[in-house]
């Protein structure tokens, strides 16, 4: 469920991002300073190579990261507190794909809240970023991952039990 989600996600993020590229001004604010103002700058072009790269990138980590799972020896996993050596593989793999896709889903989501800052900074002049909104959405996505985490572990846990 969470892997169909996760690519329509990143279909989003590029969308959005080729989308909202044509009202940002040129050059675009692209970093900004403690207090919110940009201090630095970047062609549209490079801003779009850039963050299409790392869209997809995050796209790989997320979407690829149970394709490498798979075809690691169990040997060289290790889970706090869990004999992942008594857990038939299969179920390892399950685990690690709900873990995968739902970091997938975070980083997504996130990358869209990113563009939107992004876009609303630089609609003002001078160009600045709603910080509280930054903090808001870093705060989220450090929930969703430590939520994951969390469940991740517990899982296998009671995996491990049974």
């Amino acid at each position: 469920m969470l892997r169909p989600l996760a690519i329509a996600l990143y279909i989003a993020n590029f969308a959005w991002l080729w989308l909202s590229g044509a009202s940002l001004p040129d050059p675009v604010a692209v970093h900004f300073n403690a207090f919110g103002f940009a201090d630095g700058h970047s062609s549209i072009v490079q801003h779009m190579i850039t963050m299409s790269l790392v869209i997809a990138l995050l796209a790989l980590l997320g979407l690829a990261m149970p394709w490498v799972i798979r075809r690691t020896p169990a040997r060289w996993l290790s889970m706090p507190g869990v004999d992942l050596n008594r857990l038939p593989r299969e179920r390892v793999n399950a685990l690690m794909d709900r873990f995968s896709h739902g970091f997938a889903v975070v980083m997504a989501l996130f990358l869209l809240w990113i563009q939107w800052l992004t876009v609303s900074a630089n609609q003002l002049v001078p160009a600045r970023l709603d910080l509280g909104l930054l903090y808001i959405g870093m705060a989220l996505m450090m929930l969703a991952m430590v939520a994951l985490t969390v469940d991740v572990i517990l899982a296998f846990r009671r995996a491990d039990r049974a």
